[in-house]
């Protein structure tokens, strides 16, 4: 009986010890946000990270996602798929549950390959490129594709202001977005 005894101070203090990490501060859930922050649209990117931010903060000063805070992390593309790339596999080695972005659609043609092959979700406020429609995959937008909004568009010009030609001048830099759109229109 005292053999027992003698151990159940160490065994009692492994349990205390568990115990103790268990009542801890929760886990965050992590977030990340990936956007333009730098380069030549950057006024898109700074909106949709401030949004971001705005929702996050909303969230933990309700208490958070069921008790457990949200920590957004932040990443620029720069407007630049191969940066935006390296930019999605940082958010992923910091184990982030979903991404918010990226705001063109030249940058998510480069990284929608990414979160698929990690199975991490991706939401898009912006990129709209027809190139990613009708996947089964990760990636999901808010707004809807270039085809699904174009015909609103050249119904307008051609009915409503009686244009009868147009010409485009497009952005190389987006032009899974420009190109998209002109062909459809």
């Amino acid at each position: 009986m005292n053999k027992g005894y003698r151990h159940l101070p160490r065994w009692f203090a492994g349990l205390t010890a568990l115990l103790l990490a268990a009542c801890g501060p929760p886990e965050p859930i992590r977030i990340g946000y990936l956007g333009g922050i730098s380069g030549g649209v950057s006024d898109l990117g700074i909106g949709g990270l401030n949004g971001v931010r705005l929702a996050v903060e909303r969230h933990n000063a309700q208490g958070g996602v069921q008790g457990r805070p949200v920590e957004l992390i932040e990443a620029d593309d720069r407007q630049d798929p191969q940066q935006a790339a390296t930019a999605v596999r940082n958010l992923l080695g910091k184990k982030v549950a979903a991404i918010v972005g990226p705001m063109t659609s030249a940058t998510a043609m480069g990284t929608v390959a990414l979160v698929n092959e990690a199975q991490t979700v991706m939401i898009s406020p912006t990129a709209s490129t027809t190139d990613l429609s009708g996947r089964d995959d990760y990636f999901f937008r808010v707004t809807p594709s270039t085809q699904d909004f174009v015909a609103t568009h050249a119904d307008f010009f051609f009915r409503r202001l009686a244009v009868h030609s147009v010409q485009f001048i497009h952005d190389r830099s987006n032009s899974a977005f420009t190109e998209s759109w002109m062909h459809s229109f």
